[in-house]
């Protein structure tokens, strides 16, 4: 089993098209395998052209956020990541170890407790932030928090926030609130005075396929970019 088939086997079979818990390493790097290049050819057209700060990354993964903006610009920023699963965090910590010239902190939280926000708090403070909802709004977790959410970022002490958003433009899954792909993530953006406007966009991006051959492939996906503050 190699090339398209292998990839269709890991999607489908190992990481149930993403919504699996990558609870171990090796979970985390076959996600960051099938998934890292293709969300990183979306962020990286997504990205805001003045100097970020901070990087608020929900849904934080294999660190893709951090690697797009790191690509990006030429000034340092600190990044705080939320992500559940530890197998993904351990990737990031991989990923940052090659951006740490530009990514100066990056720190990580499992839950949106009592420390996440102090610390969002703290590394917003004055600051230009970004935050990341890279399919973040896709997962089971995130249905509990909309609310809190929303208005936690509304009370954070930066001096400009600008909000990416990110998600699948195909079939939603069947546990979503009336099955809609973005319900959530237009749930929280209205809660803080934000009327949303989804776009999709497409974009390609190089593999190595059967580890010794280049190709070329695309994808699209539904976005917005927006100023919060």
């Amino acid at each position: 089993m190699h090339g398209d088939r292998f990839d269709e086997f890991v999607s489908n079979e190992i990481l149930e098209r993403g919504q699996r818990h990558c609870g171990t390493e090796p979970l985390g790097l076959l996600y960051a395998y099938r998934y890292s290049a293709m969300h990183y050819a979306a962020l990286a057209q997504l990205m805001p052209s003045e100097a970020i700060d901070t990087l608020i990354d929900f849904g934080g993964g294999p660190g893709t956020a951090m690697l797009a903006l790191a690509g990006l610009q030429d000034s340092k920023f600190d990044r705080l990541a939320l992500e559940h699963a530890e197998g993904m965090r351990r990737v990031a910590r991989v990923a940052h170890q090659h951006v740490g010239a530009y990514c100066a902190m990056n720190k990580e939280h499992a839950f949106p407790d009592a420390k996440f926000w102090y610390d969002a708090h703290r590394v917003a403070s004055g600051r230009n932030v970004l935050i990341v909802f890279s399919y973040f709004f896709a997962q089971r977790l995130t249905a509990p928090f909309v609310r809190a959410l929303a208005r936690r970022i509304s009370s954070l002490p930066s001096s400009k926030v600008t909000i990416v958003y990110t998600n699948s433009i195909g079939p939603s899954a069947s546990w979503m609130p009336r099955g809609g792909m973005h319900d959530w993530y237009e749930d929280f953006s209205r809660r803080i005075g934000h009327s949303p406007r989804i776009k999709e966009a497409s974009y390609s991006y190089r593999i190595q396929r059967n580890l010794t051959q280049s190709t070329t492939r695309s994808g699209a996906c539904a976005f917005e970019v927006w100023q919060a503050r």
